[in-house]
Parts: C-alpha cells; structure tokens; sequence
C-alpha cells in the first residue's frame, strides 16, 4: 500500500490544513504529506543528524 494511502487512511482529509511533523526525520512522510493538498507542511526534528 502506498504511504500516501496510509497517511490519508490515518489523518482524514487534509487538503487545505497547516500540518506541523515534529520528529520527522528524513522527511519522508512530510514529502508524502505534500501530495495529499494541504495548505501547510513544516517538519521539524531535534536531531540534526536526522536532517541532514
């Protein structure tokens, strides 16, 4: 199943809503989040390791 079908299975609808990742790593989900529409994504992760 695509990630993108899970997350939209997890948080509903999202096209349009600002969505804060806290802890995202790599970002991957974040990217993911960006092809379901919202209005607003930021990822944020206290690792800098994680990040870069």
């Amino acid at each position: 199943m695509r990630t993108s079908k899970v997350i939209h299975q997890a948080l509903g609808c999202v096209k349009g809503k600002r969505i804060i990742d806290i802890g995202c790593g790599d970002g991957i989900f974040t990217k993911e989040l960006l092809t379901l529409n919202p209005g607003f994504v930021l990822g944020v992760d206290p690792n800098d390791a994680a990040i870069n």
